[in-house]
């Protein structure tokens, strides 16, 4: 029965029977650009990692947990933002047999009006996946990075985002806190990631979810004994980690040096006596003169700022817990910015477990990085990843969801570097049609029934495939004693009887 068999996917052979005018079934497809992007992420070891994770199942659903994850892949990198709106994949032929399904299966549905799959099946798929699954997939997808040599650098900077949930009740496992600005409760889970800061080369390298209440610190240590868990020490891979003013805390900076031995970067707050010590040490109207740099930064609306700094470093300050009990010596850089087009004057200080006697300004550069590619994560993370709408209301499904945009994140950073004309002609043409979906563009999956065998393919292929196969018809029929001008004639009028069919 036509359900029961399989199609072997054959390029070369789906090439050779149309050049025969074998009989072949044409399915459109709006998935069709990304060939070259759907087998760079297998190549590269990504979408296996992405198909592994495995759903904790009381019986069989019927449909292979591996094609379901490459689904939930497609799914993401397609920028869709519910499975509600998963239709026009679950109704692509080619797309479904990219990510694993019976393509004889999916045409005999298709036929019938029907997707591959309900939606509520991925829904359900989804809710089922272990986050001890989620998690061994994610790290084992870090540990890819790694081992390709993909992570460069040694300074890394972790970042907390929260996100907002409609309800408190109907969502698994989330919190509320106080928001003084809408002055109500706000219900939701807080992420915070680890990123590195090399330019133009950020990718998430740890994860923890929590509630939107919890502590960003604890998120942060869960992260880094995670990557010790999966990956490695975390001092094999990071040599500075660079944090905000919210993680700020002496015995919590004393538990982070001496459980994982890593350097720190933080900014400090303006209300600490630590902060009114070390500026006050960095004596700006001594006779020792401070640095003096120029940078550039560029805000959230894209306009760029222009900043003059005068930096001065002290070495040797004490750092105390709020018992008094516990105290952590630190180095400070202290920098007085003035925005040059306002005036507005800053006083910063950082505090740091570095040398700062040769290179103060480095500090502030490293806060710099994590200003810039934080906006970017987040940003990216939220638009074109949509890890700010939850797929499901279950914890399962959140953490699975928030572990799959990390990684597509991280690959298409990967793939934009390795392929900069394929992924700068991806992005040209994203803009152009107003979308975000990594899987745009017209194409067709090809099925030559005789054979059992398919291939995917641009539409650019099927019509050059298709010339030869008019050229070799316009052949038979020449040699048959008719004209070139009646031979094209004849071969319209088929086609066309083809199409009113």
């Amino acid at each position: 029965m036509a359900d029961q068999q399989v199609l072997r996917r054959d390029m070369p052979g789906v090439a050779e029977a149309m050049k025969h005018g074998e009989e072949v079934v044409f399915i459109e497809s709006k998935f069709g650009c990304n060939d070259h992007l759907l087998n760079w992420l297998n190549e590269k070891g990504f979408w296996p990692i992405w198909q592994s994770t495995q759903p904790d199942l009381k019986r069989d659903g019927g449909v292979p947990p591996e094609c379901l994850n490459g689904l939930f892949a497609a799914m993401t990198l397609s920028g869709l933002e519910a499975i509600q709106y998963a239709n026009p994949m679950l109704t692509d032929g080619r797309l479904m047999a990219e990510v694993g399904f019976n393509l004889m299966e999916v045409q005999d549905k298709l036929k019938n009006g029907e997707g591959a799959i309900h939606r509520d099946t991925l829904r359900n798929h989804l809710k089922r996946i272990l986050i001890a699954e989620s998690k061994r997939a994610f790290y084992e997808h870090v540990a890819l990075m790694r081992n390709r040599k993909w992570l460069r650098g040694g300074v890394y900077a972790a970042d907390g985002m929260k996100i907002v949930v409609t309800s408190g009740n109907s969502y698994e496992g989330c919190g509320r806190v106080w928001d003084p600005d809408t002055r109500r409760y706000v219900y939701g889970y807080k992420v915070v990631y680890i990123f590195n800061l090399s330019p133009n080369r950020p990718r998430i390298v740890a994860l923890a979810v929590g509630p939107i209440n919890m502590d960003e610190r604890e998120l942060l240590l869960e992260a880094l004994r995670d990557l010790r868990a999966h990956v490695c020490p975390p001092k094999d891979m990071i040599d500075v980690l660079v944090l905000d003013r919210g993680y700020w805390g002496a015995r919590y900076f004393s538990e982070l040096i001496g459980e994982f031995g890593l350097d720190i970067v933080t900014l400090c707050r303006s209300d600490l006596a630590i902060h009114r010590e070390a500026w006050a040490l960095a004596q700006f109207d001594g006779e020792k003169r401070p640095l003096v740099r120029h940078i550039k930064r560029v805000n959230n609306q894209g306009k760029e700022l222009r900043y003059v700094r005068h930096i001065k470093a002290v070495e040797g300050i004490e750092a105390w817990d709020e018992t008094g009990k516990t105290s952590l010596k630190l180095n400070a850089v202290c920098v007085r910015e003035i925005n040059e087009d306002t005036g507005e004057v800053s006083s910063i200080v950082f505090l740091t477990t570095l040398d700062v006697s040769e290179k103060p300004a480095q500090i502030a550069d490293y806060y710099d990085l994590r200003w810039n590619i934080e906006n970017r994560c987040n940003r990216e993370l939220s638009q074109k990843w949509n890890v700010r709408r939850p797929i499901g209301r279950k914890l399962r499904a959140i953490f699975a969801q928030i572990c799959m945009s990390a990684m597509c994140l991280n690959a298409a950073r990967i793939y934009e570097e390795q392929k900069p004309k394929d992924a700068e002609k991806l992005r040209s043409e994203m803009e152009r049609q107003g979308q975000k979906s990594y899987l745009l563009g017209h194409g067709a999956v090809v099925i030559v029934p005789g054979r059992l065998i398919y291939a995917t393919m641009s539409y650019k292929r099927w019509v050059d495939l298709s010339s030869l196969k008019v050229a070799r018809r316009v052949g038979e029929l020449v040699a048959q004693g008719m004209s070139v001008e009646e031979a094209l004639s004849l071969i319209s009028g088929e086609q066309q009887e083809e199409q009113e069919a």
